[in-house]
């Protein structure tokens, strides 16, 4: 009767280390359904679900934003996977439990004493222990903070309990050699280490016993190139399958902020960067500083080169820019202008970030210090500009070449237009120097 009340209360004490799972789960239910609303919203926009569609057509024929998002809803998080990686949860943990409180003395009555006899005598059990307790309480802190972050799929309590295996394995290969009062301090530590990190630790471990060469493996770049890309950012990618920037740039933005808790805008920015970044890769440096971070920016020159002439003469300004900054030649620039700008891709990002981008840029006007230093597009090119900021009158001859300018550009003769470029210069009042009109910091 006694054995029978002390596996009771074992396998009461299993339940009530499973309870805060079980919680998180009902509490994060109510919570995702926002997402799925938020998802809904953006996708109720005609243009943005037609251009979504079209990149990335449902293979089950949906068309509808509703039905689109609950397709989502029932794929990333559907109840039954909760149940099973909820289930796999609880063995793990009742096995952890059993191991520990074996290891200290107190071994539940239906264990075979064999058993008990390796657990508590092995060299490695203090380590594992501790790697067990490590890894449980980490667990702890990382449930609190997927749900609070919205990011609690079945997938993060799939990687929980295999993370107390991992850990328990590891510790034990760790500890050999290590005197037992260090145990605890490495298991613990082991404990609180990701799942990767872990990994890699056995991996370069194991070469340097074997005393293997690790191969280059893939050449293609890493996200953490990119602007934004903290170590957060990075597991919750690698979580999906995107370790390069040329996985991220053609990933679905709709799976990744269905799979992650990664704002939409943060989603958006990092596609952007990295479609531009697989064009021109480490020269995006030097862009930046002239307002073109990513793609769409760039893409822009080519809606203003196809625009009214007006938007022409802005385009050619930011192409030169572009030309300048990368040391390339302009018919270079717009060959990258030109396949940006008819990148499917590109245009659905253009459209999820916000639609007309030319538009929506012109709404944030400088300051007084920076209209000293930059001329911008919205400003004539032949304007006269006041050491305080503040334009005059374009002098005869100056409005004539502009007019000249803007001629030649509504022809789309490319011949003139380079000749007409040169002939532009803007005097700064009190100053015998003259300079090349300044092109637009930032296309549009």
């Amino acid at each position: 009767m006694r054995a029978l009340l002390d596996n009771l209360v074992v396998l009461i004490a299993c339940v009530v280390l499973a309870v805060p799972h079980a919680l998180a789960v009902l509490n994060f239910r109510r919570r995702v359904a926002v997402k799925r609303r938020s998802l809904i919203t953006l996708l109720s926009d005609p243009d943005i679900l037609s251009r979504y569609t079209g990149r990335f057509p449902s293979t089950k024929g949906l068309t509808d934003a509703e039905s689109i998002a609950d397709d989502f809803f029932r794929t990333y998080y559907n109840r039954s996977e909760y149940v099973s990686a909820l289930a796999l949860n609880f063995l793990t943990g009742c096995a952890a439990f059993v191991f520990a409180t074996t290891r200290i003395g107190f071994p539940p009555p239906a264990l075979d004493d064999e058993v008990v006899r390796f657990i508590q005598a092995g060299h490695w059990g203090t380590a594992v222990l501790w790697s067990v307790i490590g890894s449980y309480l980490w667990n702890c802190y990382d449930l609190i903070r997927k749900t609070t972050n919205f990011d609690l799929s079945p997938d993060a309590f799939t990687r929980m309990w295999l993370k107390l295996w991992i850990a328990a394995a590891v510790a034990s290969i760790l500890s050999a050699g290590v005197t037992p009062a260090l145990q605890p301090t490495l298991g613990f530590a082991i404990g609180l280490i990701s799942i990767p990190i872990l990994f890699e630790i056995v991996s370069d471990r194991a070469n340097k016993v074997l005393n293997v060469k690790s191969s280059e493996g893939d050449s293609s770049t890493p996200v953490k190139v990119l602007q934004g890309t903290s170590s957060n950012v990075i597991d919750a990618l690698t979580d999906l399958g995107i370790e390069s920037t040329v996985q991220l740039a053609y990933c679905d933005p709709m799976n990744v902020m269905m799979s992650t808790n990664l704002p939409w805008v943060v989603i958006i920015d990092l596609v952007d960067q990295s479609l531009l970044f697989n064009y021109i890769g480490p020269d995006v440096a030097k862009i930046r500083g002239g307002g073109y971070r990513g793609a769409i920016e760039v893409a822009t020159i080519g809606a203003h080169l196809n625009g009214a002439p007006e938007q022409r003469v802005v385009g050619l300004r930011s192409l030169s820019n572009l030309a300048v900054l990368l040391g390339w030649t302009e018919s270079k620039a717009i060959d990258l202008i030109q396949t940006l700008y008819t990148d499917s891709q590109v245009n659905l990002i253009w459209d999820l970030f916000g639609g007309n981008f030319v538009a929506r840029d012109r709404k944030h006007v400088p300051d007084a210090e920076t209209l000293k230093m930059v001329i911008t597009a919205d400003l004539s090119a032949t304007a006269n500009v006041a050491p305080d900021g503040t334009t005059q009158a374009p002098q005869p001859a100056a409005r004539e070449i502009d007019e000249k300018l803007q001629k030649v550009v509504a022809q789309n003769d490319d011949s003139q237009i380079s000749s007409a470029r040169q002939e532009i210069t803007i005097t700064r009042p009190g100053s015998n120097d003259s300079t090349e009109a300044a092109p637009r910091k930032r296309a549009g």
